[in-house]
């Protein structure tokens, strides 16, 4: 099916135009990933399953936050091996927290008192068992 132009909202237009894609090439076809913020994440995580040669990097990501949260919270009883999901920028700054908290001896209170460059409230996961 055809695209057509026309029939895009505003906003929407906007978005396109600001991502470099115009009215020719959006109706020959070309990719919205990067415009629709999807350049280098899947739009669904299950997408990164599927093709993970495809999001490579966010597959790392994600398996890296895993493995610190196992570390860190492995060994309680109430522990769920969830796989986390988010933005490619807020899972780098996710990971580096989780780094830094397996480094710490600090409760999770003393940790964001230690830490006031992060905003305890932008990862609401890392102090949770999940």
């Amino acid at each position: 099916m055809a695209r057509n132009w026309d029939t895009l909202g505003l906003s929407t237009r906007t978005r396109y135009e600001r991502a470099g894609i115009n009215r020719s090439s959006y109706e020959s076809g070309i990719s919205l990933k990067a415009a629709r913020g999807h350049a280098e994440t899947p739009e669904r995580p299950m997408q990164a399953q599927q093709h993970p040669e495809r999001y490579e990097s966010y597959v790392g990501l994600r398996r890296d936050i895993r493995e610190l949260k196992k570390e860190l919270y492995g060994n309680r009883s109430r522990f769920v091996d969830r796989v986390p999901t988010g933005s490619k920028a807020h899972l780098e700054k996710l990971r580096t927290v989780l780094e830094a908290k397996v480094d710490s001896s600090a409760s999770w209170e003393e940790f964001w008192e230690d830490h006031p460059e992060w905003d305890r409230d932008d990862f609401p996961e890392v102090d949770k068992y999940h």
